[in-house]
């Protein structure tokens, strides 16, 4: 059976190098690994948002699209049914037109 070889405190630290603005050479600590966690979160939130905000417009559009069909097909159920009363009358008129020329 094999040993297992305890982990030192150089290998639990990440010992990778960062260089920030004043070129310095800094141990990569764990306030560091912080700050990336931070931004990386923060980015994936913008990316989230914008990734709702597209979704939101796209429903947006699509309720649009829907509404403005149903209005269509409302106008020309209207239509339809204003013709249909016009044929009506049209109807009517004829036929008493019809019954004086009989009488």
């Amino acid at each position: 059976k094999k040993k297992k070889k305890k982990k030192t405190r150089l290998d639990k630290k990440d010992t990778r190098l960062v260089s920030f603005d004043q070129d310095q050479d800094v141990e990569f600590g764990k306030g560091v690994l912080r700050q990336e966690k931070k931004e990386k979160r923060r980015e994936e939130e913008k990316k989230e948002e914008l990734r709702q905000h597209k979704k939101q417009v796209k429903d947006d559009l699509k309720n649009e699209y829907k509404r403005l069909r149903q209005d269509m097909k409302e106008t020309v159920v209207e239509k339809k049914k204003r013709k249909s009363a016009f044929d009506e009358m049209r109807e009517k008129y004829v036929s008493k037109k019809n019954m004086s020329k009989k009488a």
